[in-house]
């Protein structure tokens, strides 16, 4: 079975694959509703590690909106 953790850090990263995650959703700024994280912390990942990771790709807190276009 493959265990997916979210991660808002290297720390968090490293807990989940001590912890036997196999893949991880990295991102930062989980208080914000997660941000992309830094290159630096995927390739330290990366480097310590053989997860398999996810990046989420949202470069500013902002509210996401959601157009209607069918109305």
């Amino acid at each position: 079975m493959m265990i997916e953790i979210c991660c808002g850090s290297y720390e968090d990263g490293m807990n989940a694959y001590y912890g036997g995650a196999k893949r991880i959703e990295l991102n930062s700024a989980l208080y914000l509703g997660g941000l992309s994280p830094t290159v630096s912390t995927l390739k330290l990942l990366k480097a310590k590690t053989d997860l398999k990771i996810i990046c989420m790709v949202r470069p500013r807190a902002a509210v996401m909106m959601r157009m209607n276009l069918f109305r």
